[in-house]
């Protein structure tokens, strides 16, 4: 007889500031075990805004960050796709060790670490060249240096939603994606 286990590998958190986090992308869905929340989350505005998956289960294919008050390691069990819960989320992820240069868009990768001591996503130090396997990462709006950048016939929104004819210092919408120029 062949006997499967439906517990996965326990995985590491991170401690900063009193907490423990860690990220996580796995190709299936699983159950985080009490006492760690997984969170969702979203890209406004230059930040990423968390949302908790309240049942603790994360669907296939989705980037979470992990957060617990005291566990170091956390051991996911898997979960019936029928208890997953659908929550907008930015967060993705890699299966296998992945490459920054694989990436689309890799000036745009935020990784989860900690930086003067703040907990967050951030753009990835030049001694990081992959993404490790089964964790998550988030993208960051992309970044236009100035209007030269941008064609002639290209429609501008302000956050606002207002039509404006040159995109100055700030944050604006282009062809549907968030860009800041600086």
């Amino acid at each position: 007889a062949i006997v499967l286990s439906n517990t996965l590998p326990a995985i590491s958190l991170n401690e900063s500031n009193g907490k423990h986090y860690a990220t996580y992308y796995l190709p299936f869905a699983a159950k985080a075990p009490e006492g760690v929340k997984a969170y969702a989350g979203t890209v406004s505005n230059g930040s990423v805004k968390l949302t908790e998956y309240a049942n603790g289960v994360i669907p296939a294919n989705e980037g979470v960050l992990l957060v617990s008050d005291n566990a170091t390691s956390a051991t996911f069990t898997l979960a019936n796709d029928a208890d997953v819960t659908t929550i907008d989320n930015d967060l993705k992820g890699v299966n296998d060790v992945t490459e920054l240069t694989n990436v689309e868009n890799s000036e745009q990768v935020r990784i989860f670490s900690t930086k003067d001591g703040v907990a967050g996503f951030y753009k990835p130090n030049s001694n990081i060249t992959s993404l490790a396997a089964n964790k998550a990462y988030v993208m960051a709006p992309a970044t236009v240096s100035d209007n030269a950048a941008m064609p002639n016939n290209v429609e501008i929104y302000d956050l606002a939603g207002r039509r404006v004819n040159h995109a100055v210092k700030g944050v604006y919408v282009v062809n549907g994606k968030k860009i800041i120029v600086k």
